[in-house]
């Protein structure tokens, strides 16, 4: 059963050398009972979820807290789950509002700490939905607050959630003022990263600016797979984009832009193939370039989670790898996974058959490679041959 909620939490900026000052002090007080035309401080009113409270001193208590990481971990059996069915069950709507209410209680170091864990590992147990309803202005301002006013490992944590809110909420340029000016470059990663997920279109105008800085790049295009279901107008706008830095000289990027092109499909998947051709003839195809040939033909269930790319797509793709399996020009570890990548994407018999070829192979790391998939697929899989 939901708690009633406690009475309600103020966070306000107040003066504090009025305290410092008694002259101060007296004369704030007397201008006030003149009817001072000043203005009185803005006030933030954020509600508090009971049972969110207890939960969150749960883990402060029951856990081992790293207050500078904002990390609650090795806890007592149960409290993590308890909290976790209670907020994908009710997904209360004072979320966000009590964990940055308890981030903000600085004076309870374990309590603050916990709660930034626990705001990070559990905002999406809300849903779609129900962050939206927790989006509101107050909500909004606190959270940009709090990542402004944390840093290290503290900050890099409440990034995504703070950024879901914000987009969510239309708080774009506030947003990116507090991101661009935050002294924490895995921090602004992580605000970057997650600026398409509900930013969408709206968002790719800033992306692309992030993008033109070297540091920042791999963030930006790390944000393509995070905008679920993109429609074709989306697709037409972000893909071309992407693909500029499939032949990036920076490696990361490159790579993380070959992952994006799994996501785009189509006409992509080909620009993939291709430029891993050249790659192969450059002698440059390595690592983490080399990891994402593992994807495009990949089924996590097979007939139910669809792959990205068609059949002709990866009848290319598992003919470019096993041209790899035999260049001398690339290197061992490179050769062997390549062959072990047409495994991981397609196990039936054509597969085994294909991994008998090489399974005595020259090369220790080729030959290593079949042996690792021929157990799997006759003893897993059940394949004879």
């Amino acid at each position: 059963m939901h708690r009633p909620l406690l009475a309600i939490a103020v966070l306000t900026l107040l003066a504090c050398d009025q305290k410092k000052d008694p002259e101060k002090s007296s004369a704030s007080t007397a201008a006030s009972s003149a009817g001072s035309a000043s203005v009185a401080p803005a006030v933030v009113k954020l509600s508090l979820d009971a049972t969110l409270v207890d939960h969150v001193k749960a883990h402060a208590e029951g856990c081992t807290v790293s207050v500078e990481a904002g990390q609650a971990y090795s806890c007592k059996a149960g409290i993590t789950d308890a909290m976790g069915k209670y907020v994908r069950e009710k997904k209360p709507e004072d979320f966000a509002s009590t964990m940055l209410s308890l981030i903000k209680k600085t004076e309870d170091a374990k309590v603050s700490a916990a709660a930034v864990a626990l705001f990070a590992e559990q905002f999406d147990y809300l849903g779609e939905d129900g962050k939206r309803k927790n989006a509101t202005p107050a909500v909004v301002k606190a959270g940009l607050e709090a990542f402004k006013d944390n840093a290290g490992n503290r900050a890099t944590r409440l990034a995504n959630p703070v950024t879901q809110l914000a987009t969510l909420a239309g708080s774009f340029d506030e947003l990116y003022a507090v991101a661009d000016a935050h002294s924490v470059k895995e921090a602004r990663d992580n605000v970057y990263r997650n600026l398409l997920v509900y930013g969408r279109l709206k968002a790719l105008p800033k992306l692309k600016l992030v993008a033109q800085r070297p540091e920042h790049v791999v963030a930006a295009l790390d944000a393509v797979p995070r905008m679920a279901s993109p429609t074709p107008d989306e697709k037409a706008a972000v893909c071309p984009w992407a693909k500029g830095y499939l032949a990036s000289t920076d490696a990361q990027a490159a790579a993380k832009a070959g992952w994006d092109m799994v996501v785009c499909k189509g006409e992509y998947i080909d620009a993939l193939v291709a430029e891993a051709e050249t790659r192969l003839k450059n002698k440059e195809f390595k690592e983490p370039f080399s990891s994402v040939m593992r994807e495009p033909c990949f089924e996590f269930i097979t007939d139910i989670t669809k792959k990205a790319a068609a059949d002709t797509q990866c009848e290319a793709v598992f003919t470019f790898l096993e041209k790899v399996v035999n260049d001398g020009a690339v290197d061992d570890a490179t050769r062997g996974l390549a062959l072990f990548n047409i495994y991981y994407q397609r196990r039936d018999d054509k597969t085994l058959k294909l991994m008998r070829k090489y399974e005595n192979h020259a090369n220790k790391e080729v030959s290593k490679r079949a042996k690792e998939a021929i157990k799997s697929l006759t003893t897993t899989y059940k394949l004879k041959g």
